[in-house]
């Protein structure tokens, strides 16, 4: 079936690979009365299925060229010490090029894939890139006017006016830091 998919031309899977190239990748040879299992190249299965992975080399990139941002050890840190990183993390981020405001707006998929790079370099690297750029920022963008998104979008995707979420429930109080129900 990858094989199938892949033969269908440089158009649909940014392969240049003729069918016969892929038929001598997909099979192995066989040897007497055994069938030799199908195999393939791995790194032509993620060219196949990960189209955004120069985003991923460039926020890998970032973070293995500057070791400051990636702590030995995080569990020594306290609430504030941690806070200030995943800040400079997100500042960094954002200096090297990658707007997740913008990918937000324009662009859905590249926004998701950066959430999932992000929460492998530091999980709340990645709540807060969401809570800025999503919560606040898609709040902006999705329910402020034409005059909202022009006053703040800058300043929101470059973290200049940092946001926030609060939850609250009306008539239910519930207690987000003990937990649900609380």
């Amino acid at each position: 079936m990858l094989g199938a998919q892949l033969a269908a031309g440089p158009a649909a899977s940014g392969l240049a690979l003729s069918p016969p190239e892929v038929q001598q990748l997909s099979r192995a040879p066989t040897s007497g009365a055994v069938k030799g299992l199908p195999r393939f190249d791995p790194y032509i299965m993620e060219t196949y299925l990960d189209d955004l992975r120069d985003l991923k080399r460039q926020v890998y990139d970032l973070f293995k060229f500057r070791p400051e941002l990636l702590p030995v050890v995080e569990e020594g840190m306290s609430k504030e010490e941690h806070r200030s990183l995943v800040r400079a993390q997100l500042r960094a981020l954002l200096e090297a090029g990658v707007n997740p405001l913008t990918y937000f707006d324009r662009d859905y998929k590249k926004y998701f894939y950066l959430a999932e790079c992000l929460s492998l370099v530091d999980l709340s690297l990645m709540v807060k890139s969401g809570v800025q750029f999503s919560l606040w920022g898609g709040s902006v963008l999705n329910l402020g006017t034409e005059q909202h998104r022009r006053k703040y979008f800058d300043d929101i995707g470059a973290f200049r006016l940092p946001g926030c979420f609060a939850m609250t429930e009306l008539a239910h109080g519930s207690n987000v830091r003990r937990g649900w129900f609380g």
